[in-house]
């Protein structure tokens, strides 16, 4: 063998011996860190909301342990038993991987890991969803939108128990499940996953989540900006009557932090799906954050994603629910889940604001993470401080030249 050339190769070898070991260990590396973890222990019992929480999503868990694993073949709509039951597994695999890393309890790694072996075994063999009416049909969901959820939670919850699980049971999960599972909301699904749209967003989120978990650099590369594609049909649209791609070709999670958001953080479908897209955009910037600090994505765009969270709040009444914007549905407010975690991780991963905290406070719990201890933390020794919202004038466009939002506030919040 030439010299050079097995120089050159044992020098490959060793990099990429050296990056596996590297990423082996930085588990878990997503919205939970092992210093995060390390902290999170020690501090367990002497952080009320933190401790309250677990508590209550502890007995959630316990719960569905006891009543065992159901992964039943899918076939309904939104509501029916296989969707909703679909639908739990996956918040409740999250919790589980949480759980583990927080109390250490190996059945909580073994529930989720048993229920992972299941969706393996039923994924290499399962067909498009028989139910037809989605532009974009899912395998365990009626359509590539919930899949997209399953994997934003799932990829949390491997990425929990991964040290835990053989080299062998990975191989098996990520070959058989994860990566087929990607390909099929990703490569088969370009008409859904390569658009600037909320649902997209949540495409692009669980890629590149699962991607991450997994060291898969071509996962998190499609996630960021898309599947490269020669012929756009400008005409096509959704189920809804909407254009489905952009006239430029634009996609992936970055072109959906450019487009939708103006330079304010203001969403252009308005609070009510800025509320819905929060969760997938913070969640996997809060992973790329952690895992890919080199990305530096949260100051993309001048840190539009942390200004999105003070414009929705913005956009709130007195009793935290969004104006009805767009074609928003009332009621709709600030405790929701999504909020939960969109004001946990813009206060850990931004400036600390103590406003934040009154808010998170109010909410009534936090995020199983890094992000939501921090801010129990600060809520246990005294650092909150009122949420006083202000008038406030809101651009709207990638540019801020498309209109805006503007808030009169004066004294009386109700007379907002």
């Amino acid at each position: 063998m030439n010299v050079r050339n097995s120089i050159a190769i044992s020098i490959v070898f060793a990099g990429l011996t050296c990056a596996a070991a590297a990423h082996s260990a930085d588990h878990p590396s997503l919205i939970m860190t092992k210093a995060g973890v390390e902290k999170i222990r020690a501090e367990l019992g002497s952080v009320p909301l933190f401790d309250a929480t677990v508590k209550k999503v502890q007995a959630e868990v316990d719960a569905e342990i006891e009543t065992g694993i159901d992964t039943p073949i899918p076939k309904d709509y939104s509501g029916g038993y296989t969707h909703e039951r679909h639908k739990r597994n996956f918040f409740v695999m999250q919790k589980a991987g949480a759980l583990y890393q927080i109390l250490e309890d190996e059945k909580y790694a073994n529930y989720v890991r048993d229920m992972l072996f299941q969706y393996e075994a039923m994924y290499k063999d399962l067909p498009l969803h028989p139910k037809t009416r989605s532009y974009a049909r899912g395998k365990l969901f009626w359509q590539c939108l919930n899949d997209s959820n399953w994997l934003v939670y799932v990829s949390q919850a491997y990425d929990a128990i991964y040290d835990y699980l053989s080299a062998e049971e990975r191989q098996q999960l990520e070959d058989n499940l994860f990566r087929p599972f990607a390909d099929h909301i990703s490569i088969d699904s370009p008409q859904f996953f390569n658009r600037v749209h909320n649902h997209s967003t949540w495409g692009n989120a669980a890629v590149g989540m699962i991607g991450l978990a997994m060291g898969d650099d071509e996962l998190v590369e499609r996630a960021l900006y898309g599947i490269p594609f020669e012929d756009i049909d400008v005409a096509a649209k959704d189920d809804d009557g909407g254009f489905i791609f952009d006239k430029d070709g634009k996609a992936g999670f970055l072109a959906n932090l450019d487009e939708p958001f103006s330079p304010d953080g203001y969403y252009t479908e308005g609070p009510y799906y800025q509320r819905y897209a929060m969760y997938p955009f913070l969640i996997f910037a809060q992973a790329l954050h952690n895992a890919r600090p080199d990305l530096d994505v949260l100051q993309h765009k001048d840190g539009v994603l942390l200004k999105a969270v003070d414009a929705l709040l913005a956009l709130s009444d007195a009793d935290g629910e969004f104006f009805p914007l767009n074609d928003g549905q009332k009621g709709m407010s600030y405790h929701s889940g999504a909020l939960v975690t969109a004001v946990d991780i813009a206060y850990h991963v931004g400036e600390q604001d103590p406003r934040l905290l009154s808010v998170a406070n109010e909410q009534g719990r936090v995020l199983l993470d890094d992000a939501g201890f921090s801010v129990a933390l600060a809520i246990r020794d005294g650092k909150a401080q009122p949420f006083e919202k202000k008038s406030v004038n809101l651009s709207d466009g990638p540019d801020g030249q498309q209109g805006g939002v503007a808030v009169l506030r004066y004294g009386n919040e109700d007379l907002t």
